[in-house]
């Protein structure tokens, strides 16, 4: 169980770790220098082909031991790990239909949204839906060991043309449309009320009506309560996250107040049911207003949703706050 909740939540510790030993276990600056670019030399056939956009370093097997085992060592950590199906679903064969999954909130390390769709209730709720692919920040990928797990689960760049082509081919995708700012505005851990979701992305609404997908809000429970930032400094890390891409300083902690695995509290992920989006306008674009007037929709059935099943969720505590800046 603790093997998993590592693997998921912290393989950039290893990294860490490897760094830190050479940098202990050299006899010299030039010794551990020499041996970093060795590495790094070892290391570097990894970026050929750009698999954080294509997808070709998915690992089946990894995909199929975390089917079998991670749904299991979350719930024995968390002592739940549910998902639910809110709403009716219509079946149909899974080639007639595309599906755009947004996960809410982003929170501060949304693992999840890697494995809860490879998990078995996902599969035997949701049977006519393709394998989503997630969809995740360019940094992730930039990171190494950090990357390889991600990469292994099958995650994609979040790029416009990586969105296109995901969904396209595989027929159903998953990501966090809070993306970064929502990161820097989450706090979390115990006591904290307050979930704010960032709200002025609106991308993939777009690309949800030009490719005639059918939007899916799904809203998490438990994990942003379970990890969060232990240096709070709202300024810098709104500074650096508009000018690197990630807000600084980042560092997660969870169960104890400062380990890097979540605290253990009980995980719900809640399926909205799929919203049919407008038809695109001339040309196959989608019309302004069309965006905005689905954008309310998306967001009102996020809202209904946190409202309905925070209680039975374990967070009745819970307020939800939306931000458009």
């Amino acid at each position: 169980m603790l093997l998993v909740l590592h693997v998921i939540h912290a393989p950039h510790l290893l990294l860490i770790a490897i760094i830190a030993t050479v940098l202990i276990a050299a006899p010299s600056l030039a010794w551990s220098a020499t041996t970093f670019a060795i590495l790094g030399v070892a290391y570097s056939p990894t970026f050929i082909g750009a698999p954080g956009s294509t997808g070709m370093r998915t690992w089946t097997a990894f995909q199929l031991w975390a089917t079998r085992v991670v749904e299991d060592a979350a719930r024995r950590w968390h002592g739940e790990c549910r998902v639910v199906r809110d709403g009716s679903w219509r079946k149909s064969k899974r080639e007639e239909r595309r599906y755009i999954f947004g996960y809410h909130p982003h929170g501060m390390y949304p693992a999840a949204a890697c494995w809860f769709h490879l998990t078995p209730q996902f599969a035997s709720l949701f049977p006519s839906v393709p394998p989503p692919v997630t969809l995740g920040a360019s940094v992730i990928f930039r990171v190494p060991i950090l990357r390889d797990v991600a990469m292994w689960a099958g995650a994609r760049n979040v790029s416009r043309n990586v969105f296109l082509k995901s969904l396209r081919e595989q027929g159903a995708v998953v990501l966090c449309p809070g993306g970064q700012a929502e990161l820097v505005e989450h706090v979390g851990g115990d006591g904290d009320d307050v979930v704010t979701l960032c709200t002025r992305h609106r991308g993939f609404i777009r690309i949800a009506i030009e490719e005639n997908a059918h939007l899916v809000p799904v809203f998490v429970f438990g994990e942003s309560q379970a990890t969060r930032n232990i240096i709070k400094w709202k300024a810098a890390q709104r500074w650096t996250y508009k000018r690197l891409g990630f807000p600084m300083p980042f560092l997660p902690g969870g169960f104890k107040g400062f380990l890097p695995i979540p605290a253990p509290l009980p995980l719900s992920f809640v399926v909205g049911e799929p919203i049919k989006v407008p038809e695109p306008g001339p040309g196959g674009t989608a019309l302004e207003e069309d965006v905005l007037r689905t954008c309310d929709e998306y967001y009102q059935r996020i809202r209904d949703l946190f409202e309905r099943y925070k209680v039975s969720s374990g967070f009745p505590h819970l307020r939800l706050v939306f931000k458009d800046d």
